[in-house]
């Protein structure tokens, strides 16, 4: 998460420096059925006999619900075992993956190829403990030579930047460089891995939200919360106020492009966003995944 400050005067940057198929709500990856809806074809699939188990047709997994129709009949749902399935088109291959954009295409590329992505991963200690792990990020800026590079936001003269687990504090419009095209930070989790670091939780809930659970004992017998590294309201709001940059947010397993625009504070709700949503395949490494 993103916090703007008042800009400061005298503030300013050091001198010479594939789509991914589309997943949930948002861009999550919580689809409520790998194949969607609509009914499956077993293929051929004919009652078990009394030693087979009824319950895993072939190529399926487990009974992921029950449902019952208005006639009262109980059908189950089966939840497939593969994620290949039929009239399903196969994701483009890591170096087929654009983001249907040529200069965010271009802008992408060029800090991949630098080893910038990675850099900002490594720099948030994303595969540490999750108390170890903090927020990173940076200007985008484009010099006069045409090439793209990143300014991190405390190498900011004048800057007086914080780095946390879930936000980054001190970021000013005052301290952008003058050839900037985009703002880009980390959120250094994965999207459902559940949070059991008490301080972390501190700054994901408020002290109230803390006490409604039945306190932090209660939370992390409960196996702690889960992360949400969707691009927050700060992250948004940020966009909003700076709506003429590209925005990009990484967490450990995904990019993340979002813009927002027309923010109400009494509606607490934007006229219109959109986040898009893409695996990170041909760009940093992906991190472990802890969701249990």
């Amino acid at each position: 998460m993103l916090f703007l400050v008042p800009p400061v005067p005298g503030g300013t940057h050091p001198s010479g420096p594939s789509p991914a198929r589309r997943h949930g709500r948002d861009g999550r990856g919580d689809v409520s059925s790998i194949c969607g809806s609509g009914s499956y074809d077993f293929d051929g699939w004919e009652p078990p006999d009394d030693d087979d188990d009824p319950f895993n047709p072939p190529g399926f997994m487990s009974v992921q619900s029950w449902q019952t129709t208005s006639s009262g009949m109980a059908v189950a749902v089966y939840q497939p075992a593969s994620t290949d399935c039929p009239g399903d088109d196969d994701p483009p291959p890591c170096d087929e993956k654009v983001f249907g954009d040529e200069e965010l295409q271009a802008i992408m590329e060029s800090l991949d190829e630098q080893g910038l992505l990675q850099e900002l991963m490594d720099d948030s200690n994303a595969t540490s403990d999750q108390g170890e792990r903090r927020e990173q990020g940076g200007w985008i800026v484009q010099n006069d030579d045409g090439t793209i590079g990143i300014v991190r936001f405390h190498e900011v003269t004048g800057a007086d930047i914080e780095y946390f687990y879930t936000r980054i504090r001190g970021v000013s419009t005052g301290q952008m460089p003058e050839n900037t095209i985009g703002m880009i930070h980390t959120h250094p989790f994965t999207d459902g891995e559940r949070i059991l670091d008490p301080s972390v939780i501190e700054e994901y809930l408020t002290p109230d939200d803390i006490e409604k659970r039945g306190g932090m004992d209660n939370i992390l017998d409960n196996n702690g919360i889960p992360a949400d590294t969707r691009p927050s309201t700060g992250d948004k709001i940020v966009a909003d106020i700076l709506s003429d940059l590209h925005h990009i947010m990484i967490d450990r397993v995904s990019v993340n492009i979002y813009e927002a625009e027309g923010w109400d504070s009494e509606a607490e709700e934007f006229e219109s966003e959109n986040h898009d949503h893409f695996d990170n395949c041909g760009f940093f490494l992906p991190q472990p995944i802890n969701t249990n």
